[in-house]
């Protein structure tokens, strides 16, 4: 797929492990883990060398905003039986995170006015990501947490230029 320009972003995994888990894991794949409401890693998420951005991805054990509500991500789904009824359901895990990631590719792809490899959406999200750990790439955060308006501010410079 990368080799026919396709961008492939993935899900890092659940299990607070830095073993590597794949499709995360593979070069040419954009590894996505997650941050709870206070910025900082999921105690769920994974970590490690392969970890390219992480996203806002919630925790439902804990309700850090103190709204009476854990702190998952509002999504609408079936209950897992009923498959033709919809509810919002809060979730969590990389999943959720990757889906984020997933979206501000998508908008970057349709904000450029030239077709964009997949290595230089990679480019533009790692370059406009919101530093969380150690200054620029590290284990826990990779490039930092997806920032969809300076995503598309860098997208809309650069199809100026």
């Amino acid at each position: 797929a990368y080799d026919n320009g396709v961008v492939v972003i993935s899900s890092a995994g659940n299990r607070a492990s830095s073993i590597e888990e794949y499709p995360a894991s593979y070069e040419n794949v954009i590894s996505v883990n997650a941050v709870g409401y206070n910025d900082t890693l999921a105690p769920y998420s994974n970590y490690g060398p392969f970890i390219d951005l992480c996203a806002p991805g919630g925790n439902i054990t804990e309700d850090q905003n103190l709204d009476g509500w854990a702190d998952g991500i509002l999504q609408q789904r079936h209950n897992g039986t009923d498959f033709t009824t919809f509810h919002y359901y809060f979730e969590e895990g990389t999943s959720v995170a990757c889906a984020l990631v997933s979206g501000v590719a998508a908008l970057i792809i349709g904000q450029s006015s030239e077709v964009l490899t997949p290595l230089r959406i990679k480019e533009i999200l790692e370059d406009s990501a919101t530093d969380l750990g150690d200054e620029d790439w590290d284990q826990y955060y990779g490039s930092g947490m997806v920032n969809a308006y300076y995503a598309l501010m860098e997208v809309s410079s650069s199809s100026t230029d």
